[in-house]
């Protein structure tokens, strides 16, 4: 099967990366552990500035957990 793609006017691809814990675990990531590895130990009152619940994304997006995309040492899918 092949995806193909219409052209959005506007919508580009700028970049692509992976990036994997370096202790080698990958485990995956509930919401409180992803929102600590981005902003940090204080992300509570960040996302309390930003008028968003520590429960935002899983309330609203359904997202409750997540997986690691690539091994370390390898290229993730989609990225070259």
């Amino acid at each position: 099967m092949k995806l193909r793609l219409a052209a959005m006017p506007g919508l580009r691809i700028a970049g692509c990366a992976s990036v994997a814990p370096a202790d080698g675990t990958l485990a995956p990531l509930d919401n409180a552990q992803a929102a600590r590895a981005v902003w940090g130990d204080d992300w509570e009152r960040l996302l309390a500035r930003l008028g968003w619940a520590p429960d935002h994304v899983a309330t609203t997006w359904g997202v409750q957990r997540r997986g690691w995309t690539a091994v370390p040492g390898r290229a993730a899918a989609g990225c070259g």
